[in-house]
Order: structure tokens, then sequence, then C-alpha cells
């Protein structure tokens, strides 16, 4: 998210955060410098998108809004994936009431 977010604000005249310094800045300056977005979706869960974040309290509050407004799945694609995606399924299977079909 963070390169493409570079790339396209280094030549997006057009938006209201356009900043000249990032025509000439590489990646790793941006990377390092205060422009490059912190915790992107910590920050848009909290709803803090600007000024510092308390890194105990609002990680917290994410995690505590993931755990009880969401239901997420695991898929990883490295390491036994169709368990993972098996667990994930008996899980929605479990969460939303599902009855499996024979067809």
């Amino acid at each position: 998210r963070q390169v493409s977010l570079f790339y396209y604000l280094q030549r997006a005249t057009w938006e209201p955060t356009y900043n000249t310094n990032l025509q000439s800045m590489t990646l790793e300056d941006y990377v390092n410098s205060t422009w490059v977005e912190e915790n992107y979706v910590v920050r848009s869960l909290v709803n803090k998108m600007e000024g510092p974040l308390d890194e105990s309290h609002d990680l917290n509050m994410a995690k505590m809004l993931l755990r009880d407004n969401f239901l997420i799945g695991i898929l990883d694609e490295n390491h036994h994936q169709s368990s993972l995606l098996e667990e994930s399924v008996r899980r929605f299977d479990t969460y939303f009431g599902w009855k499996p079909t024979n067809k």
C-alpha cells in the first residue's frame, strides 16, 4: 500500500495532498520521512488518521473492534492452506448457522 501510494503521490498534482518534495525522493527517503502513513489499518479502525497513536491503547482498541465486529477467515498460501481454509469455512458455518446441503 505504501509503495503504491508513494509512486502515486509523486505524480498526482491534482491531489490536495500533493507535495512537490516527494518528486525527488527515493522510496527509502519516503519511508524514513514524516510523510509516510503509519499504521494505516489501526488508524482507520480507531478513526485517528492524524496525530500520534497511543501504541497500546489504539492497538488494543483496533483489536477489540476486529474481534467484536468482524468475522475473519484465515488463508495462508505457504502452509497448510486447505486446513486453514476449511477451519475458516467451519467458523463461518457456525457463526451464520449454515447447514450443509446435499445436492
